[in-house]
């Protein structure tokens, strides 16, 4: 169980914490006279300016009372502990944590509806355990932006979406909000027959007429799994879907580009892939609001990889890789990766890999299992190294969505694996700096 305050986990050698005598393990219970929650408590309590008292509780019991100050820029030197995220309570019909697979990552299982981590990392919530109190501290610390999923802003569909139990106070929340000047980038998750359509254009319409409080819309089709036994039934998107949700949400960007000069409504990438239609141009996509959400990463890739194109080959040190892509990105990098190879004489192989892991309708890079993955090598093809795109890994633990660790993979495959940072520059890093990312196979 949680004690109270925050713990602290690693203390910098010769920093103000070490030398005030902090320790991995006391805890941090006051600042100024404020009790700490959390790390961000911290760092919103802290007088830069003038001196600091600390209450803390050591892990051999003893309290202290630490007064300290720190010159302009200089980090107290403490690492404290994560926060632990409050969990959802909501029942959406297409929430991707029911649809899991068995063996999954365990971390995944957890519905993270915290708004300290909408505030820290870009995670989307639905302010479904929301409170007064949270709207307070939100206010009073300004933990601005924030990142809303609205589903719908029929009061009624979104209650039928969302299965809010105890009664949905998400509108009040979300005005309130942009009554505080809180900005605000929220998503629509699309799901064909339910939110489409009207409600779709409904909802995109209200949200735009709240900017700049709404900074973006983020227009999102429904992940389905293989495994939804006991869920309500949904129908898929298909290429029809995709087209027309293109067509009807065309006018009101171009509506918003006249009114506030950027877009303000962003489709992912799949509604493009799947229709067949080209994607938008880069300057479609303003300052990429939300990337993190599979929004506008691949114009992005593309764009990088052109002007990588035209680089030296001289700095290359790797002729030859094997480079593991989601079934729905495929075609694209295959086509720059053939551009690529006429220009530097290379041979590097884009391996779609069917996600069997989740199932076939599961077609994005992010969500690749390391079993699949092993399953897809070619055997014959000669590599240097195997290349994992950044978002198949989980950042935190290392691991692939079915826990195989990247050590794990290079064994099974019996070749280096190299985890490729983000983008076309995290490849380019691999193939010109290549000693210090691979996992070596230990069959080799």
């Amino acid at each position: 169980m949680k004690g109270p305050g925050v713990r602290i986990e690693t203390v910098t050698p010769d920093s103000p914490a070490d030398h005030m005598g902090l320790a991995p393990g006391d805890r941090g219970l006051s600042l100024n006279g404020r009790t700490l929650r959390d790390f961000l408590d911290v760092s919103f309590y802290l007088d830069e300016t003038g001196p600091n008292h600390l209450a803390v509780r050591k892990a051999s019991g003893e309290w202290w009372d630490v007064e300290f100050e720190l010159d302009e820029g200089e980090p107290l030197g403490v690492e404290w502990e994560a926060i632990r995220p409050r969990t959802c309570c909501n029942k959406c019909i297409f929430c991707f944590v029911d649809q899991l697979p068995p063996g999954v990552r365990p971390s995944l299982l957890i519905k993270d509806e915290d708004f300290r981590h909408s505030f820290l990392y870009g995670n989307f919530i639905t302010l479904g355990n929301f409170t007064g109190q949270d709207l307070q501290r939100v206010v009073e610390q300004h933990l601005s932006p924030l990142y809303i999923s609205v589903h719908s802003t029929d009061p009624e569909l979104r209650r039928r979406l969302v299965g809010c139990p105890g009664g949905d106070r998400f509108f009040h929340f979300f005005e309130r909000l942009i009554a505080h000047g809180i900005t605000l980038h929220t998503q629509i998750v699309v799901c064909p027959g339910l939110n489409d359509g009207a409600a779709l254009i409904r909802s995109v319409r209200d949200l735009a007429d709240r900017f700049p409080a709404v900074r973006s819309i983020g227009v999102v089709p429904v992940g389905l799994t293989d495994f939804r036994a006991g869920l309500p039934p949904l129908t898929p998107p298909d290429p029809a879907f995709c087209r027309r949700v293109i067509r009807q949400l065309r006018p009101i960007q171009e509506e918003c580009r006249q009114r506030y000069d950027i877009g303000l409504v962003y489709l992912a990438d799949e509604f493009y892939i799947q229709a067949g239609w080209r994607l938008p141009a880069g300057d479609r996509y303003d300052d990429y609001p939300q990337l993190e959400n599979g929004i506008g990463m691949a114009r992005d890739f593309l764009d990088d990889f052109g002007r990588l194109v035209r680089r030296s080959s001289r700095r290359i040190r790797v002729r030859e890789a094997l480079l593991v892509t989601g079934e729905l990105f495929a075609p694209l990098l295959s086509r720059c990766l053939q551009r690529f190879n006429r220009r530097h004489d290379t041979s590097l192989v884009a391996v779609p890999v069917s996600n069997a892991f989740f199932g076939r309708r599961v077609t994005v890079t992010g969500l690749l299992a390391g079993h699949d993955i092993a399953r897809a090598i070619p055997a014959r093809l000669p590599a240097q190294f195997v290349g994992i795109p950044y978002p198949c890994i989980s950042r935190s633990h290392g691991l692939f969505v079915d826990d195989v660790t990247l050590p794990d993979l290079a064994d099974r495959i019996g070749r280096p694996v190299c985890h490729l940072d983000p983008g076309a520059e995290g490849l380019w890093r691999a193939l010109t700096e290549p000693p210090d990312l691979i996992y070596p196979s230990r069959q080799a």
